[in-house]
């Protein structure tokens, strides 16, 4: 009808003045409908691209926080917003690049330019903001603004207008379920320098002597209790732990030919103790770690009862804390005991910092514990000692808790903090506890499942044999969808090989994801344990 109408104008000279103002109203308006229809489309379009940016900014964020290998929440979290950064930046809307984009809440002054921020979630408390470095904000949150260049505006004389565009992501690891088998065998603490004494009363002269028999690594004890000393001169070291030392030969000179009374850890790591000091305890001689490690060094009664002063005296000060600072001091220096507790902390940390982790632990040495108060009794020095006394030592199995938020953190970060090397490696039997943990009553039903199985050796008990207990207990876990991630801390270059094989089975039966990692340097530990976590992030994911 349109075209009629203008077809008559046509015909006549006074109807060409009247139909072009209406052709160019006409074409204007459809130019304006046509600039309209691409304004939204291309606004869609932007809107969708800025979103997908969002999405990847707090996925790496998430994923950076996830796989930190920093025990301090707020260093990991700044570097989740930093990968965030990063990642948000490589992207384009259109052709326009967001290299630029700057941190802030506000929304950009200038057309083309897009502003981002960031914020930590609560998932436990329906993903509710919490400040930066609070340990409860597992979840991270992206939000975006980007000014988007109006063509329309322009086009139809407007100026530099823009719309603004918004969107907003947020990235997280799902639960998790992970249990530690942490191996408690005497062999964690065979690279120990220690020295071994013999500590004889001489009656001609009065003195106490501290002869040394050997300074070595490699022993067997450690100098932690249980020590366990063999073929000890029980009539040389004396009728109480703390009592003058005799000057009998042993009884058979076959069985300990040259009266081996202690074994003590040398605190400065030195093959030939220096000394030793910290803060008010010092111990500047064998004949200190010796009276030390016995409890002689407590009060000035037990410090002239025992003989003690007859060697110490003006050198060493006596007071309560002696024997049990001594103690904490070789626990430190216990290795590689100290480098694999420290590891084992350290991932429990960052799994707790970074990730919606519950866990449980199962210590284990030729025996398994099965509950969180479980201990062994050991003699407190030797078998053919009684007088020294027995100890009671924590060996705890601590199951998971399907309450939410009752992560258990604090109780198997204390546990390991309280065990001692001792005895075999019952591997079968620890493994086939931990998935025993994984039932309705102690896992949560949409967690994903993991066993970490931490030891430095090769199974050496367990029935009906040491290795077929491990593997029908990887064959449960398989069954159950635990991932069991195996770690072989292995000093000993003759059994890298046996240790791989038998490791490498567990995790190849369990399945479900699992990772054998073998490290023969103890201080690489937290790099194994840094890997896991990782590992476990993405397949919570």
């Amino acid at each position: 009808m349109f075209g009629q109408c203008v077809g008559n104008h046509l015909r006549s000279k006074k109807g060409l003045a009247v139909a072009l103002p209406m052709i160019i109203i006409a074409l204007t308006i459809i130019l304006a409908i046509g600039l309209f229809a691409f304004e939204i489309a291309r606004m869609a379009i932007s809107r969708d691209q800025l979103q997908a940016a969002t999405e990847s900014a707090a996925l790496a964020g998430a994923a950076a926080m996830a796989g930190s290998s920093n025990t301090d929440i707020a260093v990991s979290q700044q570097e989740a917003k930093e990968a965030a950064k990063r990642v948000f930046r490589q992207n384009f809307i259109f052709n326009s690049p967001l290299l630029f984009s700057t941190e802030s809440t506000s929304p950009p002054v200038i057309a083309g330019f897009s502003t981002f921020s960031f914020q930590f979630l609560d998932p436990n408390n329906n993903n509710a903001p919490v400040p930066e470095g609070d340990p409860r904000g597992k979840a991270f949150e992206v939000r975006s603004i980007y000014a988007l260049p109006s063509l329309a505006g322009s086009a139809l004389g407007f100026g530099n207008t823009f719309s603004k565009l918004e969107a907003k992501s947020s990235g997280g690891v799902g639960e998790l379920d992970v249990v530690m088998c942490f191996d408690c065998s005497n062999s964690m603490r065979f690279r120990t320098f220690t020295t071994s004494v013999s500590r004889t009363f001489n009656v001609s002269t009065g003195q106490i002597n501290y002869n040394v028999l050997a300074q070595r690594e490699l022993s067997p004890t450690g100098g932690m209790r249980p020590q366990d000393i063999g073929n000890l001169s029980a009539q040389l070291r004396g009728a109480t732990d703390n009592s003058m030392p005799g000057n009998t030969p042993p009884s058979s000179a076959s069985q300990n030919p040259n009266g081996l009374t202690d074994i003590v850890v040398n605190l400065d790591e030195r093959l030939a103790f220096a000394g030793f000091t910290e803060g008010d305890f010092t111990f500047p001689n064998i004949a200190a770690l010796v009276e030390a490690s016995r409890g002689n060094l407590e009060n000035e009664s037990v410090f002239r009862s025992s003989g003690a002063a007859l060697a110490l005296e003006g050198v060493v000060t006596p007071k309560s804390g002696y024997q049990a600072k001594y103690f904490e001091l070789a626990r430190k220096h216990t290795h590689p005991w100290a480098e694999a507790e420290k590891a084992a902390t350290d991932f429990f940390t960052l799994m707790n910092n970074n990730t919606r982790a519950h866990f449980g632990l199962v210590a284990f040495n030729t025996i398994v514990g099965n509950n969180a108060a479980f201990t062994f009794t050991q003699p407190n020095v030797a078998n053919n000692y009684p007088v020294g006394g027995q100890g009671v030592f924590p060996l705890p199995s601590i199951p998971l808790n399907a309450t939410e938020g009752e992560t258990n953190f604090q109780a198997t970060k204390d546990a390991i903090a309280t065990l001692v090397p001792f005895g075999n490696t019952n591997m079968g039997g620890s493994l086939d506890r931990a998935q025993q943990f994984f039932t309705s009553s102690t896992s949560r039903p949409n967690a994903k499942k993991a066993i970490i199985m931490f030891t430095d050796g090769i199974p050496t008990a367990g029935v009906p044999s040491p290795e077929q207990a491990c593997f029908s207990a990887a064959n449960a876990c398989r069954q159950k969808g635990i991932a069991v991630f195996t770690v072989g801390l292995n000093l000993a270059p003759q059994e890298r090989q046996e240790q791989a094989q038998v490791l490498n089975q567990i995790t190849g039966i369990a399945g479900n994801g699992g990772r054998f990692f073998q490290v023969n340097d103890a201080s690489k530990l937290n790099g194994a344990f840094s890997s896991i976590a990782r590992s476990l992030t993405q397949i919570v994911q």
